[in-house]
């Protein structure tokens, strides 16, 4: 709140720099430091400390002050401070609210200064004087009106208007050059055809004399007005007028004829279409620009008509140059080793490894995998808080980071992920160590063991049961991360700006596709897709020495593989006759084993009860029918058989989840638009989906998006909503999110979003 006046001043002061620092005082009152702008030439200051900017001293009983400069000026330079106070209303009077005096005064101070600034502003404008009759119009003439026109006022009414045209200047140069070298010559033949006549000598020559004084007046206008336009061009447009320059040495005049206008040819002049816009030029003929690495700007350009409605007073627009605006959601480990022990939750046998949130986020799942290991069910898989220093406490992290596992739906194999969801997500806090602890639950049998030659199952054959400890000999090897309720399988790349979908898996369920192979006896194809895991010889599938299992996954649909697990009966080895066998997964669009891609293949030693694992495989080929295919070496007359294979695919889809923006207000409505480049077919809505969240991400409400701009050079789109109403829970915390569906290679380059 001012305790004093503010008082009848003009909000403007101008020095000269002889001052050097100051201070120059200014008396108009203002209510913070902030509420003025300094100019030292044409450049405007910033308020701070610094040799190029400059502080404030301010009178708390007055309300002015005097401005110091950071870097002495000159008597050549010209200090400008002005009044610059922000146009805003700050207070609100609630209905039976108080209203204080304070409140009162700082917004009628601030009122006045606002009429002070708009009458100083308005000022300094081109008006007609009060004395002028009523009928005066000072509104300029259309653009189209005014387009290459001089500007002037009318000889009777006063009023702006339009009269000649730039051209005109050099066809009166042109013409009166042709005036006095007509002149001339008139003059020169009279002078031949009588000397003897005074008179008519001296008549020429005056003619002469006026027709070139005409010339050389209007060429000369004509060079100023070129000149003058190069001038007011810039340097930054050195390469665009250099033809001008060149056609000022036209001739004496610097008279511009057609011919010296083209966009195509040397020295040529590029002239403005009727609508004041440059013509279509060639690539070929622009110079200094960037021949690589445009498309960052181009898709900038895509997002400028977004950028036109969607930052108001409430939006942003991100081109997504960097990850700052994007919730990464991942989560680092902390040490891969796992710890013995026979204290926790009452267990005699379990494994854990902890971890560090390298930030904060919504926990829906844990993902995992084991490397040629087993569980059983009723093993309990927990998220437990840690001792900080190498084991867990034992305490859930929230009442629901606990999973209990039904059947061996856990059983899983080298770089074979998968994903365990929570019945309820809840937050996991940045720096925060966390344990990921495998167990059995109190009432199960031991549910965590490792699979050896012997079989599976504890005390089966001569597996190896984990009855009593745990034994740090059969570590497991476990390769865990929390699965955020943030942005997923996204990769962020620099070089181009934004985001990627990233390699990803998914198990196919077993029931998916229709089985095929050549592996019919027995049990038939269908036993190896039937869910069975320890499925003797009897109950398998069977052929002669080289056979194979696989899926045809139904017209139209291409499937790339990831990984898969083939598993050998429980009693015999994946060949009867005791020798190693090659695996080979092949894959085709055609159902033709002979034509396929092998795409992977490996050895596995004799043994019963084997488990071949692909791990990850590096392959771009996918297929709509997959075989495994297992052949023996050397030949033998035995017979091939296999009890279980499972397969994983790739998978590309994302998702991508921006971090929160605060609106000044619980909104009601929302417009997302969004940059793609799609590098297979994909169909908005379907492939593409876009989602505006109020409440900080935990409800979100789907928009349906449409086409609103291409550009072809890049292959980006921008899809766009039209004003959508938000259905989430109410609050100001808005959170943007783009998924991607049915493995479509397909790239966001930028998002633009608008809440009121």
């Amino acid at each position: 709140m001012a305790d004093y006046s503010i008082t009848a001043v003009d909000r403007r002061v101008v020095y000269s720099g002889s001052a050097g620092t100051g201070p120059y005082a200014f008396t108009f009152p203002v209510l913070a430091t902030s509420d003025i702008a300094v100019y030292k030439d044409s450049t405007k200051l910033v308020e701070g400390s610094g040799s190029t900017q400059y502080t404030v001293s301010l009178s708390a009983s007055t309300g002015t002050g005097s401005v110091t400069l950071g870097a002495a000026a000159t008597a050549s330079n010209t200090i400008t401070i002005t009044g610059a106070r922000t146009i805003q209303r700050t207070t609100d009077f609630v209905t039976a609210g108080d209203l204080l005096a304070s409140s009162l005064n700082t917004e009628l101070d601030s009122q006045t200064i606002f009429v002070q600034q708009v009458s100083e502003d308005a000022g300094r404008a081109i008006k007609a004087p009060v004395t002028d009759p009523t009928s005066i119009d000072m509104t300029l003439p259309l653009k189209a009106d005014r387009l290459g026109k001089f500007l002037s006022f009318n000889t009777s009414t006063g009023n702006p208007e339009v009269t000649v045209a730039t051209t005109d200047v050099s066809g009166a140069a042109a013409s009166a050059t042709a005036a006095a070298a007509s002149a001339a010559a008139a003059a020169s033949s009279e002078s031949s055809a009588s000397s003897s006549s005074g008179t008519a000598t001296t008549q020429a020559g005056i003619a002469t004399t006026k027709a070139a004084e005409a010339a050389a007046s209007a060429a000369a206008a004509a060079v100023t007005i070129a000149s003058q336009a190069e001038a007011e061009a810039g340097t930054n447009n050195t390469n665009l007028m250099t033809p001008l320059r060149a056609k000022q040495a036209v001739d004496s005049y610097g008279v511009i004829t057609a011919d010296d206008v083209g966009t195509s040819g040397a020295n040529k002049i590029l002239k403005l279409d009727g609508s004041g816009d440059l013509p279509a030029l060639s690539g070929a003929n622009l110079t200094s620009l960037p021949v690589t690495d445009v498309s960052g700007d181009l898709r900038n350009i895509a997002l400028g008509s977004a950028a036109d409605r969607i930052t108001l007073l409430n939006g942003i627009v991100d081109p997504l140059t960097d990850e700052s605006d994007v919730n990464a959601g991942t989560i680092t480990f902390e040490g891969g080793t796992a710890t013995v022990g026979n204290t926790h939750h009452g267990d005699q046998a379990w494994v854990a490894q902890r971890f560090t949130a390298s930030q904060s986020g919504s926990c829906t799942g844990i993902k995992m995998a084991v490397a040629g290991s087993h569980f059983t069910s009723g093993c309990e898989i927990r998220l437990e808080t840690s001792d900080g220093t190498t084991t867990p406490t034992g305490t859930l992290v929230n009442s629901n980071a606990t999973l209990t596992t039904t059947g061996n739906v856990l059983e899983t194999a080298a770089d074979v992920f998968v994903t365990l969801n929570f019945a309820t997500s809840f937050a996991v806090v940045k720096d925060t160590v966390y344990w990921i602890v495998v167990s059995r639950s109190d009432s199960a049998s031991y549910g965590l063991y490792r699979i050896t030659t012997g079989g599976v199952g504890a005390g089966t054959g001569t597996g190896v049961s984990l009855a009593g400890s745990f034994q740090s000999a059969y570590e497991m090897s476990i390769k865990a991360v929390i699965v955020p309720g943030d942005s997923l399988n996204q990769t962020f790349t620099s070089t181009s700006g934004g985001f990627y979908s990233g390699v990803g898996s998914t198990a196919i369920a077993q029931a998916t596709g229709t089985a095929i192979g050549s592996l019919t006896g027995t049990g038939g194809i269908a036993a190896s897709f039937n869910g069975s895991v320890d499925a003797n010889s009897a109950a398998s599938s069977l052929s002669g020495n080289t056979g194979n299992v696989g899926k045809d996954w139904g017209s139209g649909v291409s499937k790339k593989p990831f990984s898969f697990i083939c598993k050998s009966p429980s009693n015999e080895g994946f060949h009867s006759a005791g020798h190693n066998s090659t695996i080979t997964l092949y894959v085709s669009d055609t159902n033709d084993i002979a034509g396929a891609t092998a795409v992977h293949s490996g050895t596995s030693t004799y043994g019963v009860a084997q488990v071949y694992s692909s791990g990850s495989i590096s392959t771009t080929t996918s297929g709509r029918y997959w075989w495994v295919q297992v052949s023996c070496a050397p030949s033998s007359s035995g017979t091939t058989y296999i009890a279980e294979v499972e397969f994983t695919e790739d998978v590309l889809n994302m998702t991508l989840i921006s971090n929160p923006y605060t609106a000044t207000s619980a909104p009601s409505k929302t417009i997302l638009g969004f940059q793609t480049v799609e590098n297979e077919a994909a169909t908005i809505n379907t492939d593409i989906k876009g989602f505006v969240s109020r409440d900080g991400g935990s409800n979100y409400t789907e928009v349906t998006l449409a086409l609103k701009t291409t550009l072809g050079q890049t292959g980006t789109k921008y899809y766009e909503c039209v004003e959508t109403t938000l259905t989430s829970t109410s609050g100001s915390s808005m959170v943007w999110k783009i998924t991607t569906h049915n493995s479509k290679d397909i790239e966001i380059h930028g998002v633009a979003l608008s809440w009121s």
